[in-house]
């Protein structure tokens, strides 16, 4: 891809809730002045991260889905299942696992954040998930569900984290089923948010 033409280029790494965002609002302030390529590496169309949660109280993919409106605009070319390995600032080029090279006028991240795995053995063990995305949310459903019904009786789990998406995933743990517990490296839970005091009521 070439950004040589007469409209200018913007590349936006990342398909979230921020890049969804940005690209409606570029696309109604901007009218034909840009043309946008959007890279995500999940498969899906964005969607709402902060609601993960609510899969588990019976909300759909569709339910969490973001208004397909901005990404199927004839000025967006929106790469699913792609991951962007390199930005070349110098070319002003993003290179891409698909080996493509896409020059930019303009470059936008919007990766958001990424869950912080252990650097221990058996972190990728059967059993073992991040809570980030709703491949994540499904995979971990799945496996309860199978696991439970090996064993005949509910499962017991741990979360390493107590922050905001922890305690999510806490809860979505316990809709299951799940005898949980929280680990928290802190001295209280949701320490990002909280004071001390506050954090010990909801830890009561």
């Amino acid at each position: 891809m070439s950004s040589t033409g007469p409209t200018p280029h913007v590349v936006v790494v990342g398909a979230g809730m921020v890049a969804h965002r940005f690209v409606e609002s570029l696309l109604s302030r901007a009218g034909d002045a840009w043309r946008v390529t959007v890279i995500g590496d999940e498969q899906r169309h964005p969607y709402d991260r902060v609601g993960l949660t609510s899969y588990f109280a019976g909300a759909s993919v569709d339910d969490l889905s973001l208004d397909a409106g901005p990404l199927a605009d004839e000025r967006v070319t929106f790469l699913r299942g792609t991951r962007a390995t390199r930005v070349d600032t110098a070319d002003a080029v993003v290179l891409t696992d698909r080996g493509e090279r896409i020059a930019y006028d303009r470059l936008v991240l919007a990766t958001g954040s990424y869950a912080a795995r252990l650097a221990v053995d058996g972190y990728d063990n059967d059993g073992c998930f991040v809570y980030r995305t709703l491949d994540d949310v499904e995979a971990l459903e799945a496996f309860v569900n199978r696991r439970s019904a090996e064993l005949g009786r509910p499962l017991v789990g741990t979360v390493i984290g107590g922050g905001l998406l922890g305690l999510e995933a806490a809860g979505a743990l316990q809709g299951l089923g799940v005898d949980c517990t929280v680990v928290q490296s802190s001295d209280r839970l949701m320490s990002a948010q909280l004071d001390l005091p506050a954090g010990d009521a909801l830890r009561r």
